[in-house]
């Protein structure tokens, strides 16, 4: 019954995602809309079935989820400034690999869930990309295009390390 609830859902907010992007509300969209979408929920939930471990976020990362979109914009002007600069001075804008201290949690669902939030959300801002986390030292592992002076702040902008 949970997974049938979890299909329907999955299933009505994709339906809908597909619906925002062709911005047609004819039969033909619509019946294709409704097949994508079921197709979609179906794959998501073999996806689901197949977990080893469930996730489960902190709430404290998901209440700063904010801290990333919020300096996305601030990111991408950090991008572009050295793109216009590689263009105008021919020379390769050289990144910056940085580890800073994280507890990973272990292999319990709330551990996993500070991982996959570490990693996806510390990767939306343009400048970061988070590489991964070394379990055995306890470290979030990040590239920057344009290093920060704030590693702690500007890497881990959800608070989770």
């Amino acid at each position: 019954m949970r997974r049938a609830a979890a299909w329907i859902v999955t299933w009505v907010v994709l339906g809908g995602v597909y619906l925002l992007l062709v911005d047609l509300v004819n039969l033909p969209e619509l019946i294709t809309g409704a097949v994508v979408a079921a197709v979609a929920a179906t794959a998501s939930e073999l996806v689901r079935a197949q977990r080893d471990n469930p996730l489960r976020p902190p709430a404290a990362g998901l209440w700063r989820a904010w801290r990333p979109i919020a300096r996305a914009p601030r990111d991408l002007a950090l991008v572009t400034g050295a793109i216009l600069r590689q263009l105008a001075d021919r020379r390769p804008e050289r990144g910056r690999v940085r580890a800073i201290p994280f507890r990973h949690g272990g292999a319990d669902p709330a551990g996993i869930g500070r991982r996959a939030l570490a990693e996806g959300l510390g990767s939306f801002a343009p400048n970061t990309i988070v590489i991964g986390v070394d379990d055995e030292r306890n470290l979030l592992l990040v590239h920057q295009l344009v290093p920060s002076g704030d590693a702690g702040e500007a890497l881990d902008p959800l608070g989770v390390r």
